[in-house]
């Protein structure tokens, strides 16, 4: 319960930060956070300093995301990735 009302508070703000954390981008693009680790391995959202740091320790320019989620089809692409990704998740899921 505590991370809803985190999540809730964190939409609510008048103004967003400058850098977001893989969270705070998922809470944004309303996907789990782990599909912001899928698109920024598809090349599809990109992070700010090296890639290739842990999941957990990414950071996303506010700005960069605010015009990625006004973009129809940027959105459309990524939700098709996240769906790609849950279905090959689920997949592997059933066949172990």
């Amino acid at each position: 319960m505590e991370l809803e009302s985190e999540r809730i508070a964190f939409l609510n703000l008048g103004r967003f930060p400058a850098v977001f954390s893989v969270e705070e981008a998922g809470w944004f693009f309303q996907f789990h956070p782990d599909a912001i680790g899928w698109l920024v391995a598809a090349g599809h959202l990109p992070a700010l300093g090296t890639v290739s740091l842990a999941d957990d320790h990414k950071r996303f320019a506010r700005d960069v995301l605010v015009q990625l989620r006004s973009d129809r089809e940027w959105m459309d692409r990524a939700t098709a990735i996240v769906y790609s990704h849950r279905k090959t998740d689920s997949k592997q899921a059933n066949d172990a």
